[in-house]
C-alpha cells in the first residue's frame, strides 16, 4: 500500500481501510478495539481470524510508518478545509493503530485480545448476514480453523501478563468453551453428516487449542498490573482521539460528570422502581439506552450513512 502523487486522499484512505480489513477483519468489524477502524470491507472477510504474527506486525507498522510520513505533504498541497480535516482523522486513526503495536504492545501482554479475535470473529461468522446457510458454515469451519493458529501467536508473542488479564483471561477461556459447546456444537448436529463431521473436527480442534493456551497462561507468573500501558495514555489520547486536554482535566471532567449521572440515576430510579437499585434498573434499561437509542446503534446508524468514505469508517471513542 504505497501513496502516489496523484492520490486524493479518498483513494488513500480506502487503500488504507481494505488492507486493516483484510489483514486485521475481527478487529475492524467490532467496536472493541479503538486502534482500528470500522473498515467496511471486513464484511468480505468474515472467514478469515487477524493475523498477530510478530513478523506480519512489524511488516505492517513499517507500512503505516511510511504512509503516515507522506500524510503532512499531502495536506499542505490543498487548502480546502474538508480534505485537510481528512487526512487530520487518517493521521490519527494510523497513529492509534502505531501506538498500540508499536508502544503499547497489548499483544506481547494481553491474553483477552486473542480470545476476543477468536471468539468475537467465531460469533460474526455464525450471525452476520450471509447469503444462505451454507456460506456461514463455511466461513464458520474456516474461522475455527484458524483458531489454533491464533492461539500459537500468542503463546509466541506474549511473555509475561498483568494480574487483572490474567484473572480475567482464565475465566474468559471457561466461557469460550461454554460458548462452543451451546452454541457451535448444537449446530453441527443439525448438519448433514459430512458437514456435521467438519464442524465437530474443528470444533474439538478449537478446544484442544483453548486447553493449550491455558497450560501456557498457567505456567506464567502475573505481573503488577501498573507495569503495563499506562505510560501511553496520553499519547492516545492526544494524537489518536485528538483530544488536547491534559489527563489531569479530562479526570477532572469525568468525575463531575460521573457525579452528575449518579444524581441523575438516583433521581430517575426513583421515579422507575423506588424498589431497586440503578445499578439493577441500568442491566434492564439504561443499558439498552446505550446500545440502541441514543446510544452506540443511533451513533453508528449516523457515521454508516455520511458519504465520505474515511468519516464513515472512523469512529471516536469517545463519543461512544
Amino acid at each position: 500500500m504505497q501513496r502516489t502523487p496523484q492520490q486524493t486522499q479518498i483513494e488513500l484512505g480506502e487503500g488504507y481501510f481494505d488492507y486493516l480489513a483484510e489483514h486485521f477483519p475481527v478487529m475492524c468489524a467490532s467496536d472493541e478495539f479503538h486502534f482500528l477502524p470500522r473498515a467496511e470491507n471486513a464484511a468480505k472477510h468474515y472467514d478469515k481470524l487477524d493475523n498477530l504474527d510478530a513478523d506480519h506486525i512489524s511488516e505492517t507498522t513499517d507500512m503505516l510508518i511510511s504512509l503516515q510520513k507522506g500524510l503532512p505533504a499531502m495536506r499542505g498541497q490543498d487548502d480546502d478545509l474538508e480534505k485537510q480535516l481528512d487526512i487530520d482523522l487518517l493521521h490519527a486513526n494510523i497513529s492509534g493503530f502505531l501506538i498500540e503495536f508499536m508502544q503499547n504492545r497489548s499483544w506481547q501482554y494481553n491474553p483477552i485480545l486473542y480470545l476476543k479475535i477468536a471468539f468475537i470473529g467465531l460469533d460474526h461468522a455464525l450471525h452476520k448476514p450471509s447469503a444462505s446457510l451454507e456460506e456461514t458454515i463455511e466461513r464458520s469451519i474456516s474461522r475455527l480453523s484458524q483458531i489454533p493458529r491464533l492461539f500459537r501467536q500468542a503463546a509466541n508473542n506474549i511473555g509475561t501478563v498483568p494480574d487483572a488479564y490474567y484473572q480475567a483471561s482464565l475465566y474468559m477461556i471457561d466461557d469460550c468453551r461454554q460458548y462452543l459447546e451451546d452454541t457451535c456444537n448444537p449446530l453441527a448436529s443439525d448438519q448433514p453428516q459430512a458437514t456435521s463431521a467438519e464442524l465437530s473436527k474443528m470444533i474439538n480442534a478449537a478446544v484442544t487449542s483453548l486447553d493449550s493456551f491455558q497450560r501456557f497462561l498457567n505456567d506464567l507468573m502475573p505481573a503488577s498490573d501498573q507495569f503495563f500501558g499506562g505510560e501511553t495514555l496520553e499519547q492516545t489520547v492526544n494524537e489518536h482521539f485528538l483530544c488536547v486536554r491534559s489527563l489531569d482535566q479530562i479526570f477532572q471532567i469525568a468525575e463531575e460528570s460521573w457525579k452528575e449521572n449518579l444524581s441523575r440515576l438516583e433521581e430517575l430510579r426513583s421515579h422507575l422502581d423506588p424498589a431497586k437499585s440503578w445499578q439493577q434498573i441500568y442491566e434492564y434499561r439504561l443499558l439498552t439506552a446505550h446500545e440502541a437509542i441514543p446510544g452506540h446503534h443511533y451513533l453508528d446508524s449516523i457515521r454508516r450513512r455520511l458519504k465520505n468514505p474515511i468519516r464513515r469508517q472512523i469512529e471516536s471513542p469517545p463519543f461512544l
